[in-house]
C-alpha cells in the first residue's frame, strides 16, 4: 500500500479526541532508494514518542552482535524489547494493523501494534 493511502487510512481509525493530535510520518533521507538513511514515527501534539529509525536499529544491531544486519529472531526480539525498530518495522505494523480487528490488535505481540490499537477509536 502506497504510504499517503496507509497514513490516511491509520489515521482515520483514531480515537475522536486524538484526531488531528496524532500523526503518522515517514521518511527517507538522502537520493536513492536506501532503506538505512529512514525512518518512521509517531507524534502526539507535534512531539515525537516513538522513532523507528533504521539507522538507530543498525548502530545498535552492531554494537550488539558485530554486525548491522541479522535475521536471528533472539537478536531481533532484543532489540524490540528495548524499543529500537526499523522503518520497515514501523511500516509493516501499519500494514498489518489496518487488517486486524481491534480486540487482535490489543493481544498482538508486537508492541506498535498495541501502541496503534491504544489509539483506535474502538
Amino acid at each position: 500500500m502506497k504510504w499517503s493511502k496507509l497514513k490516511r487510512t491509520t489515521e482515520e481509525l483514531l480515537a475522536e479526541p486524538l484526531k488531528n493530535r496524532v500523526a503518522y510520518n515517514l521518511t527517507r533521507y538522502g537520493p536513492g532508494v536506501s532503506h538505512v538513511m529512514s525512518r518512521g514515527w509517531i507524534t502526539f501534539d507535534k512531539q515525537e514518542i516513538i522513532n523507528c529509525s533504521s539507522v538507530k536499529f543498525d548502530i545498535e544491531c552492531c554494537n550488539l552482535i558485530g554486525d548491522d544486519h541479522t535475521d536471528d529472531k533472539q537478536v531481533l526480539e532484543q532489540l524490540h524489547k528495548q524499543g529500537i525498530f526499523t522503518r520497515e518495522d514501523f511500516v509493516g505494523a501499519l500494514e498489518k494493523y489496518v487488517t486486524l480487528k481491534i480486540s487482535d490488535a490489543l493481544k498482538s505481540v508486537n508492541p506498535i501494534i498495541r501502541a496503534l490499537a491504544m489509539f483506535d477509536e474502538i
